[in-house]
Formats: structure tokens, C-alpha cells, sequence
């Protein structure tokens, strides 16, 4: 999944979210998940484009990039699935 949500939308789902279960608009950076599952930002982004992990991005009113998301939910899902994200790269 891959949205593009003003913030007013990101905060307007993240407070639907307590009222009807919808899916977990948090989450971290792309380093951060890059971090919390061992791999590059690279592997990150590798993953959402693979289908594997859920990325938001926030945007203002006119349609800049303020931010990006990769879900809890998808990293914990991945986490879960068993699958190996593949090596840490070497530096």
C-alpha cells in the first residue's frame, strides 16, 4: 500500500482509527525501519515496492513532501512473517 495524505488527513485517520478499527496510520522513518529490521533504507524501499511493507507519504496543500511512513503494522507483519529481510550491508 502506498497513500499520499495531507497532515489534516493523517491526523484525521490516526483519530478515526481509536473510533473504527482501521488500519495503524503510524509509523517510522524509512531509517528508523531500516533500523528496527536490520537492512538499509535501500532494502526499505526495495520492500515497499515489493508489496511487503506499507508506506505513507505526507504531504502539504499543495502537494510537497513533508514526510514519509513506513506502517507499524507492515513492519511488525513482516517482522512475523518469517521471511529473512536480507543482509545488513557492510561498511
Amino acid at each position: 500500500m502506498k497513500l499520499k495524505l495531507t497532515i489534516d488527513e493523517w491526523v484525521s485517520k490516526n483519530q478515526e482509527l481509536d473510533n473504527e478499527g482501521l488500519p495503524n496510520f503510524n509509523g517510522l522513518s524509512p531509517g528508523g525501519a531500516a533500523s528496527r529490521l536490520g537492512v538499509s533504507r535501500q532494502r526499505i524501499s526495495q520492500l515497499v515496492k515489493e508489496g511487503k511493507l506499507d508506506r505513507i507519504e505526507i504531504i502539504d496543500d499543495a502537494g510537497h513532501q513533508l514526510g514519509v511512513l513506513i506502517t507499524s503494522d507492515s513492519i511488525e507483519r513482516f517482522k512475523q512473517s518469517g521471511r529473512k529481510p536480507g543482509p545488513k550491508p557492510k561498511r
